[in-house]
C-alpha cells in the first residue's frame, strides 16, 4: 500500500453538482503548473484554484488532495503518451510492441513537464522522501507493470523466455533511457532527434530480444 505524503490538505465536503472536464483540465494543468515552478510543499490547493480560475471547492470536488492531485498529473502524462500500452492488440509482434514502447519513452524524456518533475525531486525529496515514493508508485511502476504483463503473456506463448518479466520490463526501460536521462537532466540537450531516438530504440530493441531469445 503507497504512503500518503505528508502536509496534505483535509477533504472538505463535496459538492454534488456534476464534474466538469474542462475544470478539471484546467486544475491539472495549473496544478502542474505550480510544481514544476513552487515545487510540492510550497505549492497550495488555494494557489491551483485561482490559477485554474476556480473556486477551491471545485478543486476538492475532483481531487481529495495534493497527494490525489500530484499523482494524477504523473498518471496523466503516462496516458498522454500511451505508456498504459492499452492500444496494442493481443498479436501485435513484440518487436513492434518494444520499439513503439521505446519510442513513446524517450518522448516522455522529450516533455520539459517531465524533466522539470524529475529536477523537482533531486531537489526536494531529501528533505521531502515520501515524495519520491508517490511518483515512483505512480509512474515508472504502472509503465513497468504494463511492460511486465505483456511480456508475461508473450513469455507464456513461446515468443521469447523471460523468467521475471517484472525485472525485464526495468531493465527495458534502463536500456532505453540510459543514453538520455542524465544529458537531458543536465541540460547537456534539450531535445531527443527522431531519427536518433528511432536508431537507438531499434538498438535497445535488438539487444533485448537477443538477451530473452525472441523466437518471432
Amino acid at each position: 500500500m503507497s504512503e500518503a505524503l505528508p502536509n496534505t490538505e483535509p477533504t472538505p465536503t463535496r459538492a454534488g453538482r456534476p464534474k466538469s472536464d474542462s475544470k478539471r483540465v484546467a486544475i491539472m494543468q495549473a496544478a502542474t503548473g505550480h510544481f514544476m515552478s513552487e515545487g510540492y510543499e510550497r505549492t497550495s490547493m488555494d494557489a491551483i484554484a485561482t490559477a485554474a480560475g476556480v473556486s477551491k471547492q471545485t478543486v476538492y470536488s475532483h481531487f481529495a488532495n495534493k497527494d490525489a492531485l500530484f499523482r494524477e498529473c504523473i498518471l496523466n502524462k503516462i496516458r498522454r503518451y500511451g505508456l498504459d500500452l492499452k492500444d496494442f492488440e493481443p498479436d501485435t509482434p513484440l518487436r513492434d510492441v518494444l520499439e513503439s514502447t521505446g519510442r513513446r519513452f524517450l518522448d516522455l524524456m522529450s516533455d520539459e513537464d517531465v524533466i522539470c518533475m524529475y529536477r523537482l525531486l533531486i531537489a526536494e525529496t531529501t528533505a521531502f522522501p515520501k515524495l519520491a515514493y508517490a511518483f515512483w508508485e505512480t509512474g515508472p511502476t504502472q509503465t513497468i507493470a504494463a511492460i511486465a504483463n505483456v511480456l508475461s503473456e508473450r513469455s507464456a506463448r513461446g515468443e521469447c523466455r523471460i523468467d521475471d518479466p517484472k525485472v525485464a520490463a526495468g531493465d527495458f526501460l534502463s536500456l532505453v533511457e540510459s543514453h538520455y536521462l542524465k544529458r537531458r537532466l543536465m541540460r547537456h540537450i534539450t531535445e531527443i532527434d527522431p531519427d536518433e531516438r528511432d536508431a537507438h530504440v531499434t538498438r535497445c530493441v535488438d539487444q533485448f530480444l537477443r538477451l530473452h531469445d525472441h523466437r518471432g
